[in-house]
């Protein structure tokens, strides 16, 4: 059911019509055509990884205040992970990833102790990516 859910979002968005295109035997000029695919598939996979960083920060916020630790862990953990991924973006206006390896060792640093970050802080970093990314 989620891959067909995922299926339907990407036919929404117009990102499937963008992996079909890529897979699609260029005509033209083969080159350009794979180099500006490329840098559509580039754009719109640093927008998931931002839009999943800010999201599991969200659910980790909410686990802590139900009480739910091992969700909460769960949530941040993956939060971490795509905070991780943030320095490795890129930004279409600026060629430049989103955030720099500083910022994402910043942010790692204020999430690093799961049993002490606050859920005020989480929501904070998680305002931060989505401002970013224009969300």
């Amino acid at each position: 059911k989620d891959k067909i859910e995922m299926m339907d979002r990407k036919i929404a968005d117009g990102s499937w019509e963008t992996t079909v295109n890529i897979r699609k035997k260029p005509l033209a000029n083969p080159a350009c055509l794979r180099d500006e695919q490329a840098e559509i598939v580039k754009t719109e996979l640093s927008k998931i990884i931002g839009r999943k960083a800010a999201d599991y920060l969200k659910s980790g916020a909410d686990k802590i205040e139900s009480g739910t630790w091992a969700d909460a862990h769960h949530a941040l953990s993956e939060g971490w992970g795509f905070i991780l991924s943030l320095q490795f973006t890129k930004n279409p206006d600026t060629g430049a990833p989103y955030f720099s390896n500083a910022e994402v060792n910043s942010m790692l640093s204020d999430i690093d102790d799961f049993w002490n970050v606050t859920p005020a802080n989480l929501r904070s970093i998680a305002s931060n990516i989505e401002t970013t990314f224009g969300f």
